[in-house]
Parts: C-alpha cells; sequence; structure tokens
C-alpha cells in the first residue's frame, strides 16, 4: 500500500494557528502514524537481535556494499547517503512491509545512489506517480 499524496502548494503566507498548519498542510503529507510505529517496532526488534547488519558511513578505502566483520564479531557493511534516502521513502511506499523477516530488508538496503530506484516521486506537487531513478 502506498501512502504517496500529492503535496499541496503551500500559501506565499500564513497567519493562521501553528495548530491549523498542521492540520491544513503538514497533516496531509505526512505517512499515519500506525506505518511508522510498525516500521520502529520491526527496526528496533531488528537491532536487538542476534547479529544484526549495521549500515555504516563509508570512511577511508573502505569498499561501499561490502559486508565486513569487526575484531568484536559485527557485521557492518559501508554506504554512501543511499540508506537514509531508501529507507525513509519505504515508509510511504509501504516497501518494508514487502520482506519477511526485516532482515532481508536490512539487506537489501542500496548502498550506493546510483542503486537507488524508487518506485515514487514523493516531491512531485503534480504527479506524485512519476517514476525516477538515482
Amino acid at each position: 500500500m502506498t501512502y504517496l499524496r500529492s503535496i499541496p502548494e503551500c500559501p506565499a503566507s500564513y497567519a493562521g494557528s501553528l495548530s491549523d498548519l498542521y492540520q491544513r498542510w503538514i497533516r496531509s503529507v505526512l505517512v499515519p502514524s500506525n506505518v511508522v510505529e510498525a516500521f520502529h517496532r520491526q527496526f528496533t526488534e531488528y537491532l536487538q537481535a542476534d547479529n544484526p547488519l549495521f549500515l555504516t558511513r563509508n570512511v577511508g578505502d573502505q569498499e561501499r556494499g561490502a559486508t565486513v566483520i569487526t575484531a568484536d564479531g559485527e557485521c557492518m557493511r559501508p554506504t554512501d547517503n543511499a540508506p537514509a534516502w531508501w529507507v525513509h521513502c519505504q515508509p510511504f511506499v509501504g516497501g518494508f512491509q514487502d520482506f519477511k523477516p526485516f532482515r532481508q530488508f536490512i539487506e537489501s538496503v542500496p548502498c550506493h545512489m546510483f542503486e537507488v530506484c524508487l518506485r515514487d516521486n514523493i516531491t512531485a506537487q503534480d504527479d506524485t506517480s512519476r517514476r525516477f531513478s538515482m
């Protein structure tokens, strides 16, 4: 299920209350709280499970996308900013719910911006079904 909506054009100025601003302009473009809570619950459980894979910022001569076992036995995978972009989009498009167990979701996260292919453009004002790749 997708929660993408057309983003309304914001007003040039606004004199109403913060509550009204939220109700009229902000609330309509947010992912429902139950979806955020489900993602958070699954992510927290995953991190508390045995041997989670940590997606880390690529530093030095690390190879993006190559899983590394640290000296203390932790698994990490160096990345660029791709996980932030891709994971942020997944609650909007219901993508994380397609993976059972959640570990498969983490393992499928792109590690390089050139690997990111989002199904929907969540920032398009005129057509939320526009496709693009990064």
